[in-house]
């Protein structure tokens, strides 16, 4: 933890209680740094004080994640994702984010030994939709092949009991391709990819299409003439991380 003298010129003036938002980033490139832009973007702020404090470690290195499921069960990205929330609670975090669906495949194992809370992005996503349109609505997905095949939403809350549409085999494989171009700045040259099968999801009955891929959040606007709701996790998460520092000013506020 940062030293006493630090910890005091760091100190939220709006605020005695402690909140810093961590992000574990690099998983892709740049979905820690578009949340952090969620983040700000999401913050009711008429000046820079307004703001809240974030602290994003970009890891390239942690292992692919669909690689260390198949080949270690995710043992090996895991202890390279917790090893990198241990760095951000050496620098003081009262709160991290990991804006990786794919890894939320294991995220009880990464939170063990770390001592403060990892938001579950996957389980506010599933909230947030049953709260927007209840669990009648078939639910479209756009994922990676890992987050399909762990069920990572699927099974991402108990009792939601939503039906899914997935893509077939053609579309996954366009999906697959479109993530990986986004992750080397080629976002532009597979949006039309991503709505296409966005739309095939709708024809084959899909309400509402829950985009599972942090790269594939960089293609919701892309999306929208797919014609149904879009939910995304990295914008819930966002706006999860900004309503708990906006209750811990209102809660010194009140003391």
């Amino acid at each position: 933890m940062p030293n006493e003298d630090v910890e005091r010129l760091l100190r939220d003036p709006l605020s005695s209680l402690p909140f810093r938002v961590g992000i574990v980033g690099g998983m892709g490139p740049m979905a820690g740094v578009y949340l952090q832009q969620l983040i700000i973007e999401a913050t009711p702020a008429r000046r820079d004080q307004d703001h809240f404090q974030v602290v994003c470690f970009t890891n390239p290195h942690v292992p692919e994640r669909m690689r260390s499921l198949a080949e270690d069960s995710g043992r090996r990205y895991v202890e390279s994702v917790r090893a990198s929330a241990q760095l951000l609670v050496g620098a003081g975090v009262s709160h991290i984010v990991i804006p990786c669906n794919t890894a939320h495949a294991r995220l009880a194992e990464i939170r063990v030994g770390v001592d403060v809370p990892i938001v579950n992005m996957v389980e506010l996503a599933l909230r947030a939709l049953i709260d927007a349109y209840g669990r009648r609505h078939r639910v479209g997905l756009l994922a990676t092949v890992g987050t399909i095949e762990q069920r990572v939403y699927q099974d991402g809350l108990a009792g939601a009991d939503l039906e899914w549409v997935l893509p077939d085999d053609a579309g996954q494989r366009r999906v697959s391709e479109a993530i990986l171009a986004v992750k080397v700045n080629e976002t532009r040259r597979v949006e039309g990819d991503v709505l296409d099968v966005g739309r095939t999801l709708v024809q084959r009955g899909a309400g509402v299409i829950l985009v599972g891929c942090t790269e594939l959040s960089l293609c919701l606007d892309a999306l929208r003439p797919a014609g149904v709701p879009l939910v995304d996790p990295l914008r819930i998460v966002a706006r999860h991380v900004v309503d708990i520092g906006r209750r811990r000013r209102e809660a010194a506020g009140r003391d």
